[in-house]
């Protein structure tokens, strides 16, 4: 593995640590922006930005998480069958700590982190095809460089979760509205 794509994946996680780790990593490495190309002229920093909710709604409108649930439905009915109620409140309270917390991601800014590792493996082809140097969640960013050119990746990200047109439409609607105030979401559970 190149140390590129190492810090590329720090980075993808979505958290403001990931884009510290990478930008002091290039920093040390001698890349800091202007970066030097492989043909030696100065190149700006390429960072792919993404809007977090949009993963989220994509993941939980996919087969992947579909899965996920069906598994989770089968443990509570294995549980009950047997009639374990312990494993039966295990399983209630991780259900709703999992929609409190695909509330956060698909309506707020929390962090799409987990999620983003089920793809792990593609984040260094979809970082390629963007031509970007790192991958952050565009909520990490709190302060970026004139220098710095900013390339939305959103789309790329969603499609290892095969979204549908109705999802597709979804995230396209959601992404022209601002994000909710965690205070706000927590208010509603």
């Amino acid at each position: 593995m190149n140390q590129g794509s190492f810090w590329i994946r720090v980075a993808s996680a979505g958290t403001a640590f990931g884009l510290l780790a990478a930008i002091a990593a290039l920093a040390v490495d001698g890349y800091a922006n202007p970066v030097a190309s492989r043909d030696g002229i100065a190149a700006t920093l390429r960072v792919g930005t993404f809007d977090s909710r949009a993963v989220a709604v994509a993941f939980t409108a996919s087969k992947m998480f579909r899965e996920e649930l069906e598994q989770w439905e089968k443990e509570r009915r294995e549980a009950e069958a047997r009639g374990d109620v312990a494993a039966l409140e295990r399983i209630e309270a991780r259900a709703k700590q999992r929609q409190k917390l695909a509330h956060h991601q698909g309506f707020g800014t929390a962090s799409v982190e987990e999620i983003l590792r089920r793809v792990g493996g593609r984040l260094p082809e979809i970082a390629d095809k963007a031509g970007v140097d790192m991958i952050v969640s565009k909520w990490a960013i709190t302060y970026r460089s004139s220098d710095v050119e900013v390339v939305d990746v959103t789309d790329l990200l969603v499609e290892p979760f095969e979204p549908n047109q109705r999802t597709r439409r979804v995230i396209e609607q959601l992404r022209e509205k601002s994000p909710i105030p965690h205070a706000t979401i927590e208010l509603q559970h």
